[in-house]
């Protein structure tokens, strides 16, 4: 099967920064996936704050996203 189809809905001036433009995609995506599912949404769930509770049975190093150079290095 091939596939002939771009996507693009840029404004004449274009996006003021890639943000805006994510969310513009996100926006007109979610409206076609929502007369489907009205349920759907792109929004995520509430982030979960970390903590330095020792006692946590989630409390491990993490080395996995090192190898995968995804690290909050702030």
């Amino acid at each position: 099967m091939e596939v002939d189809h771009s996507f693009s809905n840029k404004p004449p001036d274009g996006y003021p920064d890639y943000y805006e433009k994510v969310k513009s995609h996100c926006r007109i995506i979610s409206a076609f996936v929502q007369t489907i599912d009205p349920s759907v949404t792109a929004r995520t769930h509430k982030v979960i704050v970390e903590t330095d509770d020792a006692e946590n049975v989630f409390n491990y190093l993490d080395s996995n996203s090192n190898r995968a150079e995804i690290e909050d290095k702030r």
